[in-house]
């Protein structure tokens, strides 16, 4: 006989850790990998998703502030609006080119 039934998100809320949580694990990262730099950047976690916002040194930090996040447990997505004060991804480009 039938006594219930379980969806998706039933099973899925399960293993959620809460916005809270996952807002200072986002914060403590960041500022493990940007120090000072990290004052920058606002941290902000709705149904698992971390939003960060703000501004970083360089492109390439900007980049790797997705890899960073989406490596915490129980982080569901990452959408990032951060811009950089220097373009360092140019430098590899200029450096490819003269080795054409």
């Amino acid at each position: 006989s039938l006594v219930g039934v379980v969806s998706r998100s039933d099973i899925v809320r399960l293993f959620l850790i809460p916005d809270d949580k996952l807002w200072r694990q986002a914060s403590r990262v960041l500022h493990a990998a940007f120090g000072g730099d990290s004052r920058d950047l606002r941290v902000s976690v709705h149904e698992g998703v971390v939003m960060v916002r703000g501004r970083v040194a360089t492109h390439s930090e900007a980049e790797l502030i997705s890899c960073l996040v989406s490596r915490i447990d129980g982080v569901l997505g990452v959408e990032t609006k951060v811009s950089w004060r220097f373009d360092d991804t140019v430098i590899g480009e200029i450096r490819r080119m003269a080795h054409v």
